[in-house]
């Protein structure tokens, strides 16, 4: 019996096989005739490989389906997994690394958001917000220009302007407060100094003018008036008071 013999018995790829003192472990398999199917597979399948790796190259287009295909029958056969396996496993993989992203898309989203709300919170922290009863309105002083903003929401000072219909740092304003009032239904006003709108964006210096108009009007609901733009980062902007017209309910 082999017992009798010296060496020790030992599992190799789920094998038990006999290995005899002084016998090395190649020789062993050999010798117990349980790794020869092993081997000729290995061999199937290298030259299986090396033909389908032939026919991929073969194809010259890379937005050929076939050469999807027989990449994934490739990688398949080298991991030694059944192909419709193969296909879930990637598969799976292909969801998960994008619910990953979409996660960390959404938590840098967030952490972009609040920042932009600190950092909006030290900008405008001097912008004043006022309300005023319609009747109280008087008219603008002498060398001012009385400009209206209609928005659904109440203003907040602190909103990412990013988010906007006019995200490249413009708020749009009009003269005509029924045509605020159309946009939404909070109508805020503020006075500007008529020296500080120009009809371009820079004055003939370069230097940046807080509210430009345009030269054509805009209207809604059949309204109109002209439309201003007013720069969120000019430095009399960032001092400026936003006043709410509270109107009379009838």
């Amino acid at each position: 019996m082999a017992t009798d013999i010296g060496g020790v018995w030992r599992t190799v790829g789920g094998r038990r096989i006999f290995i005899k003192d002084g016998e090395d472990l190649e020789t062993a398999m050999k010798k117990s005739g349980k790794f020869k199917n092993e081997k000729n597979a290995k061999n199937n399948n290298e030259e299986e490989i090396k033909k389908l790796q032939e026919e991929y190259d073969s194809i010259k287009s890379m937005f050929d389906p076939r050469k999807a295909e027989l990449r994934d029958k490739i990688n398949a056969l080298k991991e030694g997994k059944n192909l419709d396996d193969y296909k879930k496993e990637q598969k799976d993989k292909e969801a998960k690394q994008k619910e990953d992203y979409l996660k960390e898309k959404q938590q840098r989203l967030s952490e972009e958001k609040e920042a932009t709300r600190k950092e909006n919170e030290k900008k405008y922290k001097d912008i004043k917000v006022e309300e005023i009863n319609e009747e109280d309105l008087e008219k603008p002083k002498p060398g001012y220009t009385r400009l209206y903003r209609g928005l659904e929401q109440e203003f907040d000072k602190n909103y990412d302007r990013t988010s906007i219909d006019n995200p490249n740092g413009y708020e749009s304003w009009t003269d005509n407060p029924n045509l605020a009032k159309a946009y939404g239904k909070n109508v805020y006003y503020m006075d500007v100094p008529t020296k500080d709108i120009g009809k371009n964006v820079m004055d003939n210096e370069g230097n940046r003018y807080m509210t430009y108009v345009h030269d054509k009007k805009v209207g809604l609901k059949g309204e109109s008036g002209k439309e201003y733009m007013m720069y969120t980062d000019h430095e009399k902007y960032l001092k400026s008071t936003y006043t709410k017209i509270k109107r009379n309910k009838k």
